[in-house]
């Protein structure tokens, strides 16, 4: 199992200013045996709110400073992402020992699609090589990053003015 933490704000389509990761993703995801939830700046309270209006009920809620609670909440998990759009966002994944992705480089419905199996194919699998294939998938996704079919595609363009990262900045942990 794994957790991916999302900010808001520059992050989600939802937050102020409005980032470029939608429900789609954070349900696909989910539906692939992730843990979501929200880590910002906002206040908790505020947070589950928004989310809520927005049609997704998560796992968790908290300030991105305290992340690193996370691990102690879900001790046994393989993996732990956040998403967000800050250099700050970078900084609090990197002290909680979580995978960075900047929202542009966040794997897409279709590269997942390219790394987990079929429902039809995960529900004939024994519960050992559920947590391999998704494990391998994980890695995968991981090592891949933007790389689809051999490029890498960069969408820093869609990034908010004054976020604090360059175009093309593609570096993450």
């Amino acid at each position: 199992m794994w957790l991916i933490s999302f900010d808001i704000d520059g992050t989600m389509e939802f937050g102020d200013p409005p980032g470029i990761l939608t429900q789609e993703i954070v349900n696909y995801f989910r539906d692939k045996g992730a843990i979501v939830g929200s880590a910002s700046d906002r206040p908790v309270s505020t947070q589950w709110m928004m989310w809520r209006k927005y049609g997704i009920e998560l796992d968790f809620v908290t300030l991105k400073h305290r992340m690193k609670s996370l691990r102690d909440k879900y001790p046994d998990f393989d993996s732990y992402w956040h998403v967000g759009d800050r250099p700050l966002d970078q900084q609090n994944a990197r002290d909680a020992n979580f995978t960075f992705f900047w929202p542009d480089q966040f794997p897409t419905v279709t590269i997942g699609d390219k790394l987990f199996p079929s429902d039809d194919d995960a529900n004939k699998l024994t519960d050992g090589n559920k947590v391999q294939i998704i494990n391998s998938a994980l890695i995968a996704i991981a090592e891949e990053g933007l790389r689809e079919e051999g490029e890498i595609q960069d969408r820093t363009d869609h990034n908010p003015q004054g976020a604090g990262r360059l175009p093309g900045d593609l570096g993450s942990f």
